[in-house]
This record gives C-alpha cells, structure tokens and sequence, in this order.
C-alpha cells in the first residue's frame, strides 16, 4: 500500500531549461521553474500575449472555486481524502498569492475562460505532486484534469470564480471607499455650511448608487452550475451541487447559494451585466460630482494634492485642470467597460461569452472607481495627497 504524505517544500521549483510535459493534445517543452504545464505552455504560443490580463486577486478567488470542487468530489466519494488534501493545501498557498508568477495568460483566449482553466488545473496539480513528492510534469499521483478539474466545465468554474471575485471587490474595497467619501462630505458640511466643497446632496446620490449597486450584486451570489459530467452517481448530482455551493460559502464566508436553475441554459451572465451597469451608474454619479466641486472650487485645483506647485509661477493655470481630467478619464473609461460587458456577454452564444474579457473589465473598473474615492475623501477631508502610483492593474 502507498502512504501518501504531505511534505513541507517551500513553493519554487530550483531548476533552470526545461521540461517535458505531455497531455492530451501532445508533448511541449515548458520552463523548467514554472508550475504551468503543456495546456498553458501551448496557450502562451496560440494567443496573443499582452499586459491586458486578469488582475492577481482573480486566480485567488479562483483558488476558492477549485476548493470547493474538491470538497464537493470527497462528500462525493469521487476524490480520495489524501488527493483533496494535497489539492486544497496548493490552493491555500494560491490564495496567499505565492504562485502569482505562475499565471501568465492575457485575455486574448477561448470565451469560456477555459486556457486560464487548465493553467490554474496544471499550477495546482503540479503544486500537489511536488508536495507529495512526486515528479512535477509526470501528472501523478495528482492529475490536473482528472483529480483537480474532476467533475467541472471551465465556463462554470470560471463563472463561479468571477462572482466571487466581484462580489469580494465590491463588498471590501467599493464600498468601503464610497461610504468614507459620503461620510467625509457629510462631515464636510456640517463643519461649514457655506463652503463651495459643502453639498450634503453629493453625499445622498453616492448612497443611492450603493445601494443600486447592492441590489444587483445580490443576484452575484446565486451559483449556476451545471451538473456534473456524468461521473456522480444517479440521484447524487444535486447533492453535489449543493455542496460545492456550500463550500464556496464556507470558503469565502459569504452567502453564496444554489441557483434555482442548474441548466445549462440558465448559465447566463445577466447579473453580471447588472452589477456592471450599476458600477457604470456610480462613475457617472462620480464624474458629476468631480466635475462640480472642480468647477465651484477656486485655484489651485484640490484634486492635484499639492498646492505648493500649484502657486508656483506660470504652472497654476495648466496645473488647475490636471486633476479634474484625469478623475473624469477614470470615470469615463468605467462607462466604456460597460459596453465592452454588454457586448463580450453575448458573444457565440451565452456558453461561450467572453469571460476573460469582461472579468478584466469589471474587476478594473471596481479598482478604478475605488481608488478615485480614496483620492476624492481626501479632496473633501481638507487633506492634501500626492500621487498614490495605483494605477488601473496596480491592485494585483
């Protein structure tokens, strides 16, 4: 009998070339210091590569996903106890952001999202063997498809992923920043009731826009997955649907549930697109405001964050505007997301959307809108800010 024990290796791999990996489409060579395998490797030569990827935190949501699938497939009795556990230690150290070198893709893949799929299947699947002590590239005893992607569609497990990587954003870095900025506002007219920066009303429509966007990122929670391929026994595939959502819940300690359909054709991303346009509501509510208090507030502008250089000779009069465009660019770079949402949504059908594309767009423009809040609290704080360098992408 093979004891499969779980061993403290430090994440790296110490070699340099390559190696060989092999899967169902064939054998390729792969850097010998990265988890990815053949499907990854093969990916990276097929598409084009750019700077436009999913943010970090996506792969860490998406370690969520994968956990729970494994928790799921050993109530199941479809994984072994020692394979769910070498897998859900890999994901531990995903979501810790330790194998973020090991993600290379940009959007440009298939709609389903399913070259991000195998590329996180083959990171942790390797992870696992190394952990084990196995060969890393010999797709044993862990295999990437077999045991880490058992009983999943790519297009499921990266719609789950994406909810709760929007449903995190929002719930920890959006609405946080918006709610301090509507209270800095309100604080702000209290403490003068004539200043040109006083407007308690600024404060109402932000609220408004949260709780428009609370709304529609209810939905986010709902779970549509289709049932598993054939490979749980009869009269067991909802129980495991249901515990997958359950894990995800537990996982994530928010209230993800079951959606009241689990066909395929139920697996649209309509509470995407809502949660979206709600978004793309609040940059307009945010362009207005910035646009307002920019326009009523004497030289220099507030929101450059120095006023020094600002009253410095022959600068005022081009500094002045500098903070007002770049906040609205931000704002209207969000209302541009929406419509490539709208339209990645739809495309070839709902089961092959654009996923990758309108992941990237709607977790940018969450980044986007919140730091701008962070930047706009300080403007009527009556504080000064200097460049935060946490540009769209920054929050990996």
């Amino acid at each position: 009998m093979v004891h499969h024990v779980l061993r403290r290796i430090p994440v790296g791999i110490a070699q340099t070339g390559s190696r060989r990996e092999r899967d169902s489409h064939g054998s390729t060579d792969v850097p010998a210091d990265r988890y990815w395998g053949a499907c990854t490797q093969r990916a990276l030569k097929a598409f084009p590569t750019s700077v436009d990827r999913i943010p970090d935190r996506f792969y860490w949501c998406y370690g969520y996903a994968k956990q729970a699938a494994a928790m799921a497939n050993e109530a199941s009795v479809l994984l072994q106890p020692w394979k769910r556990e070498a897998i859900t230690v890999a994901v531990a150290e995903l979501i810790e952001g330790k194998l973020a070198d090991h993600f290379p893709l940009a959007i440009g893949q298939s709609g389903s999202g399913r070259e991000i799929d195998c590329n996180v299947n083959e990171v942790l699947a390797n992870r696992s063997i190394q952990l084990l002590g196995g060969v890393i590239g010999s797709r044993s005893p862990i295999h990437p498809a077999k045991d880490v992607n058992l009983a999943q569609t790519a297009a499921n497990t990266f719609t789950t992923a994406m909810h709760i990587a929007i449903v995190s954003e929002i719930e920890q870095f959006l609405v946080p920043n918006v709610s301090a900025l509507a209270g800095a506002i309100e604080r702000n007219a209290e403490a003068g009731p004539h200043s040109a920066l006083s407007k308690s009303g600024y404060a109402y429509r932000l609220r408004q826009s949260l709780r428009r966007i609370d709304e529609a990122e209810g939905d986010m929670h709902d779970i549509v997955v289709a049932e598993p391929l054939g490979v749980v026994a009869p009269g067991r595939s909802q129980q495991h649907v249901e515990d997958f959502a359950k894990a995800v819940a537990a996982a994530t300690r928010r209230p993800f549930i079951v959606a009241g359909n689990t066909q395929p054709e139920a697996c649209s991303l309509d509470p995407v697109i809502a949660t979206m346009a709600a978004v793309r509501g609040l940059a307009s509510t945010l362009r207005g405001i910035t646009e307002e208090v920019s326009l009523a507030t004497s030289a220099p502008d507030p929101l450059m964050g120095t006023s020094a250089a600002a009253e410095a000779p022959g600068v005022s009069a081009v500094a002045r505007p500098v903070g007002l465009e770049a906040s609205v660019m931000a704002c209207v770079r969000v209302i541009a997301e929406d419509a490539r949402v709208v339209a990645g949504s739809s495309g070839c059908g709902a089961a092959r959307a654009m996923r990758p594309m309108i992941a990237r767009s709607v977790l940018s423009s969450i980044g986007m809108l919140g730091d701008l809040c962070e930047t706009m609290r300080a403007v009527f704080a009556g504080q000064t800010r200097g460049a935060r360098g946490r540009a769209d992408g920054a929050r990996q």
